[in-house]
Order: structure tokens, then C-alpha cells, then sequence
């Protein structure tokens, strides 16, 4: 793959991974609200290039925000819960562009399930068009009455640049 466009100097690293940003929950998120799925947060960076993660609000560390000259990008979410074998029911994750539902696959499907307690997680990686100021936000929702706990080694979004 080759990016096109203006290249910016010092960006990439040396264990060429490519331009993006890896975030991690460093305390597991609890989702207890079995009526709508929940924004999860991510107060970790694993690396983030460009900038387009934020620590510093609640709101900031549930996004991807789209910085200037990228127009397309892989985004990925693994999401899991701790003690999965106990739990009953169906878990949810959904991708969210600027706030509203993105939707695809080969079913115009917008969520994606997991629904046998012991399938490691649900998950997605898909290219998606962007401009500058474009966010993402991933949400989990589940169908039973026990609470949730996000799993901090299992759970992570993250993105990385196909175009400038």
C-alpha cells in the first residue's frame, strides 16, 4: 500500500506500522444498562500519530477525530468482557461516524453479535472515507440483566491511514 499526498517528516516509526493510533481501557468500563448500548473510553495510547486521540475529557477519550489531509482509513474495535463463561445473553458493538450509526456488510447489518458466551469478542475492522474533523466512536450494549466489565486486555480501537 503507498499513501499519496504531502508525506509529513518524523511520523512514522521505526517498527513501520503505518500512520494511526492504538487505544486501551487501563481500568475495565462497566456497561450496565441492558435498554441501549454504551460510548467506551479509552485513556490509553498505545502510539497515536497525528494526533487523533485525547485524554484529556470523557468525550475526547471515546474518539477518533480525523486530522487535516486524511481522507481514508482502516478502523478496528476487539471488544470483550471479563468472565465471559458466566454470562448469559447477546453482546453488541456498533460503530458510530460523528455520532449516527454506520451501517454495512453484506446485510446492511450495523451491529454485530456475539452471541456464544465463549467466542472470544465482537469485532470489526472496515475502510471508511473521512475528512478532517470526522470522529469515531464504538458502543457496547448487551441483553442481560448482570452487568458488563469490560475486559483491558481484550479491549481496543483502533485506526490507521490507507490515503492522505
Amino acid at each position: 500500500m503507498k499513501l499519496t499526498g504531502t508525506p509529513v517528516a518524523g511520523v512514522i516509526s521505526e517498527d513501520s506500522r503505518g500512520l494511526g493510533c492504538h487505544l486501551t481501557q487501563s481500568t475495565g468500563q462497566s456497561v450496565v444498562d441492558t435498554s441501549s448500548p454504551e460510548i467506551l473510553l479509552f485513556d490509553t495510547e498505545t502510539y497515536d500519530d497525528l494526533g487523533f486521540h485525547s485524554t484529556s475529557t470523557d468525550t475526547d477519550k471515546s474518539r477518533i477525530v480525523i486530522p487535516a489531509d486524511v481522507s481514508r482509513i482502516l478502523i478496528c474495535c476487539i471488544t470483550s468482557t471479563v468472565d465471559k463463561s458466566t454470562h448469559v445473553g447477546t453482546d453488541y458493538v456498533q460503530l458510530l461516524k460523528n455520532g449516527a450509526v454506520v451501517t454495512g456488510g453484506e446485510n446492511g447489518e450495523d451491529w454485530l453479535i456475539d452471541d456464544d458466551a465463549m467466542t472470544p469478542a465482537p469485532n470489526f475492522a472496515s475502510p471508511v472515507s473521512c475528512v478532517a474533523g470526522d470522529y469515531f466512536e464504538i458502543q457496547f450494549g448487551h441483553d442481560d440483566t448482570t452487568a458488563r466489565l469490560m475486559d483491558t486486555n481484550k479491549t481496543w480501537f483502533a485506526c490507521v491511514v490507507l490515503r492522505c
